[in-house]
Protein backbone atom coordinates (compact mmCIF):
# COMPACT_ATOMS: atom_id res chain seq x y z
CA UNK A 1 0.00 0.00 0.00
CA UNK A 2 0.55 3.42 -0.54
CA UNK A 3 1.46 3.74 3.15
CA UNK A 4 4.82 4.66 4.74
CA UNK A 5 3.66 4.16 8.51
CA UNK A 6 4.04 0.12 9.51
CA UNK A 7 1.18 -0.10 11.44
CA UNK A 8 -1.11 1.84 8.74
CA UNK A 9 0.39 -1.19 6.20
CA UNK A 10 -1.28 -3.56 8.79
CA UNK A 11 -4.36 -1.41 8.91
CA UNK A 12 -5.20 -1.26 5.54
CA UNK A 13 -4.47 -4.69 4.71
CA UNK A 14 -7.37 -5.77 6.87
CA UNK A 15 -9.35 -3.56 4.77
CA UNK A 16 -8.44 -5.49 2.12
CA UNK A 17 -8.67 -8.89 3.57
CA UNK A 18 -11.94 -7.99 4.91
CA UNK A 19 -12.96 -6.36 1.60
CA UNK A 20 -12.57 -9.50 -0.41
CA UNK A 21 -14.44 -11.97 1.85
CA UNK A 22 -17.49 -11.76 2.31
CA UNK A 23 -17.75 -13.52 5.73
CA UNK A 24 -16.10 -10.50 7.26
CA UNK A 25 -17.25 -7.15 8.53
CA UNK A 26 -15.10 -4.67 10.44
CA UNK A 27 -15.14 -2.88 14.31
CA UNK A 28 -12.26 0.00 14.10
CA UNK A 29 -10.86 0.48 17.62
CA UNK A 30 -9.69 4.21 17.34
CA UNK A 31 -9.08 6.60 20.52
CA UNK A 32 -8.69 10.76 19.36
CA UNK A 33 -7.64 11.53 16.19
CA UNK A 34 -4.07 12.06 16.62
CA UNK A 35 -1.47 10.73 14.05
CA UNK A 36 -1.82 8.99 11.49
CA UNK A 37 -4.89 6.99 12.88
CA UNK A 38 -6.64 10.37 12.05
CA UNK A 39 -6.77 9.88 8.68
CA UNK A 40 -6.56 6.28 8.18
CA UNK A 41 -10.14 5.61 8.91
CA UNK A 42 -10.85 7.53 5.86
CA UNK A 43 -8.99 5.30 3.69
CA UNK A 44 -10.00 2.07 5.88
CA UNK A 45 -13.96 3.16 5.23
CA UNK A 46 -12.72 3.96 1.03
CA UNK A 47 -11.51 0.53 0.76
CA UNK A 48 -14.56 -1.19 1.97
CA UNK A 49 -16.81 0.98 -0.36
CA UNK A 50 -20.59 0.45 0.77
CA UNK A 51 -20.17 -2.63 3.18
CA UNK A 52 -21.24 -1.82 6.85
CA UNK A 53 -18.35 -1.37 9.08
CA UNK A 54 -18.33 0.02 12.83
CA UNK A 55 -16.30 2.82 14.26
CA UNK A 56 -15.78 2.72 17.71
CA UNK A 57 -13.54 6.09 18.90
CA UNK A 58 -13.04 5.49 22.38
CA UNK A 59 -11.19 7.98 25.54
CA UNK A 60 -11.58 7.91 29.36
CA UNK A 61 -15.02 9.67 28.95
CA UNK A 62 -16.58 6.42 26.79
CA UNK A 63 -18.91 4.41 28.72
CA UNK A 64 -18.64 0.67 28.71
CA UNK A 65 -22.82 0.23 28.20
CA UNK A 66 -22.28 2.88 25.43
CA UNK A 67 -19.66 0.98 23.28
CA UNK A 68 -22.26 -2.51 24.04
CA UNK A 69 -25.03 -0.74 22.60
CA UNK A 70 -23.01 0.00 19.65
CA UNK A 71 -21.96 -3.08 18.88
CA UNK A 72 -25.11 -4.72 19.57
CA UNK A 73 -27.05 -1.97 16.74
CA UNK A 74 -23.95 -2.96 14.44
CA UNK A 75 -24.78 -6.82 14.96
CA UNK A 76 -28.32 -6.21 14.25
CA UNK A 77 -27.64 -3.55 11.39
CA UNK A 78 -25.21 -6.88 10.10
CA UNK A 79 -28.41 -9.38 10.29
CA UNK A 80 -30.53 -6.88 8.02
CA UNK A 81 -28.09 -7.20 5.07
CA UNK A 82 -27.35 -10.36 4.73
CA UNK A 83 -27.99 -10.95 1.68
CA UNK A 84 -26.89 -7.79 0.06
CA UNK A 85 -23.98 -7.08 -2.24
CA UNK A 86 -22.01 -4.53 -1.55
CA UNK A 87 -20.12 -2.02 -3.89
CA UNK A 88 -16.39 -2.64 -2.97
CA UNK A 89 -14.25 0.14 -2.49
CA UNK A 90 -10.85 1.61 -4.45
CA UNK A 91 -7.73 -0.55 -4.65
CA UNK A 92 -4.79 0.83 -3.21
CA UNK A 93 -1.22 0.42 -5.33
CA UNK A 94 1.33 -0.90 -4.07
CA UNK A 95 4.16 1.32 -2.38
CA UNK A 96 7.10 2.06 -4.87
CA UNK A 97 10.08 3.83 -3.60
CA UNK A 98 11.63 5.38 -6.56
CA UNK A 99 15.12 7.14 -6.33
CA UNK A 100 14.55 10.68 -4.63
CA UNK A 101 16.82 12.65 -6.51
CA UNK A 102 14.01 14.84 -8.25
CA UNK A 103 12.04 15.20 -4.79
CA UNK A 104 12.57 17.80 -2.34
CA UNK A 105 11.71 17.16 1.61
CA UNK A 106 9.26 19.96 2.71
CA UNK A 107 9.18 20.63 6.73
CA UNK A 108 6.34 21.96 8.40
CA UNK A 109 7.33 25.45 9.64
CA UNK A 110 6.42 24.41 13.25
CA UNK A 111 9.81 25.85 14.90
CA UNK A 112 13.03 27.51 14.30
CA UNK A 113 14.09 23.87 14.39
CA UNK A 114 12.58 23.00 11.03
CA UNK A 115 15.40 25.08 9.55
CA UNK A 116 18.18 23.24 11.24
CA UNK A 117 16.54 20.01 9.98
CA UNK A 118 16.14 21.21 6.36
CA UNK A 119 19.81 22.31 6.55
CA UNK A 120 20.86 18.87 7.89
CA UNK A 121 19.28 16.88 5.53
CA UNK A 122 20.78 19.31 2.37
CA UNK A 123 23.89 18.51 3.93
CA UNK A 124 23.52 14.89 3.56
CA UNK A 125 22.68 16.08 -0.49
CA UNK A 126 18.89 15.42 -0.48
CA UNK A 127 16.76 18.38 -1.59
CA UNK A 128 14.67 19.94 1.70
CA UNK A 129 12.79 22.80 2.36
CA UNK A 130 10.62 24.54 5.22
CA UNK A 131 6.97 25.60 3.94
CA UNK A 132 6.20 29.77 4.55
CA UNK A 133 4.28 29.65 8.17
CA UNK A 134 1.00 28.69 7.89
CA UNK A 135 -2.01 31.84 7.50
CA UNK A 136 -5.66 31.71 6.47
CA UNK A 137 -5.10 30.26 3.47
CA UNK A 138 -3.20 27.21 4.92
CA UNK A 139 -6.55 26.48 7.55
CA UNK A 140 -8.50 26.70 4.31
CA UNK A 141 -7.09 23.79 2.86
CA UNK A 142 -6.63 21.99 5.54
CA UNK A 143 -10.29 22.12 6.79
CA UNK A 144 -11.26 21.12 2.91
CA UNK A 145 -9.39 18.42 2.86
CA UNK A 146 -9.60 16.77 6.49
CA UNK A 147 -12.34 15.15 8.49
CA UNK A 148 -12.62 17.26 11.19
CA UNK A 149 -11.15 14.40 13.57
CA UNK A 150 -7.74 15.19 13.22
CA UNK A 151 -5.81 16.77 15.70
CA UNK A 152 -4.78 20.72 14.68
CA UNK A 153 -1.14 20.07 13.63
CA UNK A 154 -2.54 17.52 11.04
CA UNK A 155 -4.62 20.00 9.48
CA UNK A 156 -1.78 22.86 9.69
CA UNK A 157 0.06 20.26 7.37
CA UNK A 158 -2.18 19.47 5.12
CA UNK A 159 -2.97 22.98 4.53
CA UNK A 160 0.35 23.71 3.90
CA UNK A 161 0.55 20.80 1.40
CA UNK A 162 -2.16 22.02 -0.11
CA UNK A 163 -1.16 25.43 -0.37
CA UNK A 164 2.42 24.38 -1.95
CA UNK A 165 0.68 22.09 -4.20
CA UNK A 166 -1.33 25.05 -5.88
CA UNK A 167 1.59 27.41 -6.40
CA UNK A 168 2.35 27.99 -9.71
CA UNK A 169 6.09 27.40 -9.61
CA UNK A 170 5.65 24.56 -6.92
CA UNK A 171 7.49 21.40 -8.56
CA UNK A 172 4.23 19.20 -7.98
CA UNK A 173 2.91 21.60 -11.08
CA UNK A 174 5.74 20.23 -13.10
CA UNK A 175 6.06 16.81 -14.76
CA UNK A 176 5.12 13.67 -12.61
CA UNK A 177 2.85 12.94 -10.31
CA UNK A 178 1.62 14.26 -7.16
CA UNK A 179 4.13 13.51 -4.55
CA UNK A 180 1.05 13.55 -1.90
CA UNK A 181 -0.80 11.16 -3.54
Amino acid sequence: FNMFWGYGQKILSAAEIIAHDDRLHSIYLTNFGCGPDSFLIRFFKERLGNEPSLTLEMDEHSADAGMITRCEAFLDSLRSTRDRQFERGRQFRPLSIEPATDRTILIPNMSAHAYALAAAIQACGVNAAVLPEPDDETIYWGRKYTSGKECFPCIVTTGDMIKYTRRADSAANGPGRCRLS
